[in-house]
């Protein structure tokens, strides 16, 4: 990702309202056999677009492409809408947990709990007999490649299989699902601001969605502001006329 500091001299530089993008580098840094449409006008600017509404530079953009792909293997503008939008909430929201990767101390005895089983003793506590011992790589693996608190994933997971339980049946049985599965609620829940372990235990452990429990900052980091995107003003224009009155 950071071939584009080797080549940037011989690099076509793309200014955009003042914000300036390499483009030649940010294409070196991706296989673009995953544009299906190939490197269209249309493809640079929903990248230049993006990059510059949320300040990301071509490091950050050559990650999103990657993260973009969808189940055939091309390129997803949709994707990379969510995806830039995760990683925003990520680089600048200090309600996320830290990426030291340490538990977080509670004093409710059921978070205790959680936190403190082991991976094999709290994958047979929720999946029972249907736990099998990939299923701990598979925890592991979250842990690895989702930058949230430990305890969060864990009531994640516990969220995950819950819903999957009240569908199963003799054709569907209970298992564990694959890792993108859990990286998309695992998206979702950042988008919504479900990051630490209180507020994932309230809302998705007891039912309940009551900030008190949580504790509170004396000090909050405030957020660059992001320009909206012209696809969301189009909407929200949209949206404004729909609601008018016929006179």
């Amino acid at each position: 990702m950071l071939s584009y500091l080797v080549n940037k001299k011989n690099s076509r530089n793309i200014k955009i309202s003042n914000y300036e993008f390499d483009m030649n580098a940010f294409l070196h840094d991706i296989d673009t056999s995953h544009i299906e449409t190939g490197v269209t006008d249309d493809f640079k600017e929903k990248i230049l677009e993006t990059a510059k509404v949320y300040s990301f530079d071509e490091g950050d953009m050559a990650g999103l492409f990657v993260d973009s792909l969808n189940s055939a293997g091309y390129f997803d503008s949709s994707i990379l809408k969510k995806k830039a939008k995760v990683l925003y909430t990520y680089k600048y929201n200090n309600n996320l947990p830290s990426f030291s990767k340490n538990k977080e101390i509670s004093d409710n005895d059921e978070i205790k709990a959680i936190e403190n089983a082991s991976g094999e003793e709290f994958l047979k506590a929720i999946l029972g007999s249907s736990f099998k011992k990939e299923d701990l790589n598979t925890l592991n693996e979250l842990n690895n490649c989702i930058n949230l608190n430990p305890s969060v994933i864990r009531i994640l997971v516990m969220h995950v299989i819950r819903i999957i339980k009240a569908k199963e049946s003799v054709d569907n049985p209970l298992r564990m699902p694959p890792i993108s599965y859990f990286k998309k609620v695992a998206d979702d829940w950042v988008l919504e601001g479900t990051t630490d372990v209180y507020t994932a235990y309230n809302k998705y452990v007891l039912g309940i969605n009551n900030d008190s429990a949580k504790p509170k900052n004396t000090y909050k980091k405030k957020n660059p502001v992001r320009k909206k995107d012209k696809y969301e003003l189009e909407n929200e224009n949209k949206d404004a006329m729909d609601g008018m009155e016929v006179l």
